[in-house]
């Protein structure tokens, strides 16, 4: 009972963020609003929360259904073409990101296997793991530079996405249109449940191969197999979406300790200097594959951009940007970073 009354504390005081950000509208409202009150209400309590890691699966089974489902016949057609592409720019940032890494090495007095181990874009528990298994590695330094990453990118990119990449050209996006848009109370539809009963049982079986972020990555791929099928796939209302992603940011935001921070002020500044430089090269690359291949600005920026695929189709998702390129380029990079990197760190580092 106790819990539970916690986790509705938590989940108001998260969706207060969200209603206070989507009134002066903020980028991703619903879901950085519920990470930065949360965040702050830890802080001023000066003791960290909890927040039940079932509830937001939860929320990620649905978001990964909305995402899994923008997957066609043509958009597949069009990704595996796109394979060549997907590689050369993934390799690109991530020897981007390793060389960053090494400067930081260099002038902060970290070692090297932990500059390199803090600096890989994406795969933040898979770093942490690695670098308690490599003895050169500083675990608590390595969590630290990817926390550092996670929070520039989660609140860096949506804005340069809605106000900056929005602004040139073949933009196309419906900017926040999830913050936009009016909240009718409008019921789930029938047809739905089938459908997302099909993307928890996939979570669970993804959970239970040791898939990848399980309870997202099972249901895109479950709602990319039901949409190349020919199933319908119905749309979710609005107001279910902007829910899973106020569990979302308040689950995000009880996992951030602020107090692991401080007395880190040289490592910080090249950690947020590594992270410009990454998210700057992304926006190059980015506009360079909208122009070759007629994506809008933003779908190119968030399939680049270096964070993971659950803020990025979120923020996909409130844009209006074309789901199914951005999950595409994003799960590539995760599976290379996944399945690739460790083994060469292993073998590298050691």
């Amino acid at each position: 009972m106790q819990q539970a009354l916690s986790t509705l504390k938590i989940f108001f005081l998260a969706a207060t963020g969200g209603v206070l950000f989507y009134s002066l509208q903020i980028p991703l409202a619903w879901m950085l609003g519920p990470l930065s009150f949360v965040v702050i209400w830890g802080q001023l309590r000066k003791q960290q929360q909890k927040f039940p890691l079932s509830v937001r699966n939860a929320a990620l089974v649905v978001l990964g259904y909305l995402i899994g489902k923008a997957f066609t016949v043509e958009a597949a057609a069009q990704i595996l073409a796109q394979l060549p592409v997907m590689l050369l720019v993934t390799v690109l940032i991530l020897l981007m990101s390793l060389i960053l890494g090494y400067i930081t090495h260099r002038n902060t007095g970290i070692s090297f296997t932990t500059g390199m181990l803090g600096s890989v874009p994406g795969g933040f528990s898979q770093m942490v793991l690695m670098s308690e298994e490599i003895e050169d590695a500083d675990v608590s330094v390595v969590s630290f530079m990817h926390t550092i990453r996670l929070l520039s990118v989660v609140f860096i990119v949506p804005y340069l996405a809605t106000q900056a990449v929005g602004g040139f050209g073949n933009s196309g996006a419906n900017i926040d249109a999830t913050a936009n848009a009016m909240i009718f109370w409008t019921p789930i539809p029938s047809s739905a449940f089938p459908v997302l009963t099909v993307a928890l049982i996939a979570a669970l079986l993804g959970n239970k191969v040791n898939l990848p972020t399980p309870f997202l990555m099972g249901p895109i791929l479950a709602g990319a197999a039901l949409s190349l099928a020919g199933v319908s796939c119905p749309n979710l209302p609005t107001w279910l979406t902007i829910l899973c992603q106020i569990a979302v940011g308040a689950y995000m935001g009880v996992k951030i300790e602020l107090a692991s921070l401080s007395n880190w002020r040289i490592l910080t500044t090249y950690t947020l200097l590594g992270v410009a430089a990454v998210i700057a090269a992304s926006l190059g690359i980015a506009f360079m594959l909208s122009n070759y291949y007629d994506y809008s600005n933003v779908t190119t920026f968030l399939s680049m951009a270096p964070g993971g695929i659950a803020e990025m189709s979120v923020t996909g998702i409130a844009l209006g940007a074309d789901l199914s390129v951005i999950a595409s380029y994003q799960i590539f990079r995760l599976f290379f970073i996944l399945l690739l990197t460790p083994l060469l760190f292993r073998r590298w580092l050691k």
